[in-house]
């Protein structure tokens, strides 16, 4: 083998350029979204702790549901393991946040 020849990424996964600014789109709604709820946390103080986590966590399982339905050459980072993986921790994730939003003393 020559140093020319090139080699897969580790861990056997190949790198999806065909999806290109598309495949950012998905990722970019869900990093607003996050945005969003951690700027109405920091601005309305301790009071507005519930509501920012309840946003994000709504957020983030939009990125679940993005993940679950589109294909994998458009999902972006939002794709870093396998379908089912992506899907149930997104979803654990934005359920916990929801579930932390909801029980802060308002």
């Amino acid at each position: 083998m020559t140093s020319e020849t090139k080699h897969p990424p580790a861990g056997g996964h190949r790198v999806r350029a065909d999806g290109g600014v598309a495949a950012v789109i998905a990722y970019l709604v869900v990093m607003v979204g996050v945005a969003v709820g951690l700027f109405v946390a920091w601005s309305q103080g301790s009071a507005g702790g519930g509501r920012g986590a309840v946003v994000s966590g709504i957020a983030v399982l939009v990125g679940a549901f993005l993940r679950l339905a589109l294909p994998a050459r458009l999902v972006g980072l939002l794709g870093t393991r396998k379908r089912a993986a992506d899907v149930v921790t997104l979803t654990v994730i934005g359920a916990g946040l929801i579930a932390a939003g909801l029980v802060l003393p308002r």
